[in-house]
């Protein structure tokens, strides 16, 4: 879908696909791999590709005053995958 601006809008129903959370395997920071590249394959290992892009919006559903277990999922493999640890002192 094209909105007004020449941008893509896309929907994603994630209910409808077959996923799982982080498993803590730490993929992400191997410095030999390429950076962002989320160790599963499964059916969100496409999405995660597309949505290297400049803006996102979420709308999830809202389940006891936080999102819904399948976009807490959903986050976990897409904010981890692309995490940077830095050396830093907090």
């Amino acid at each position: 879908m094209q909105n007004q601006k020449n941008g893509k809008i896309k929907f994603i129903n994630l209910y409808s696909l077959e996923y799982k959370g982080c498993v803590s395997c730490f993929h992400f920071k191997r410095k030999d791999k390429k950076h962002g590249l989320f160790a599963m394959e499964d059916d969100l290992t496409p999405i995660l590709e597309e949505l290297k892009v400049d803006f996102i919006i979420f709308a999830p559903p809202i389940y006891f005053s936080t999102v819904s277990s399948g976009m807490s999922a959903f986050l976990e493999g897409f904010l981890f995958s692309n995490m940077i640890y830095m050396n830093q002192i907090m």
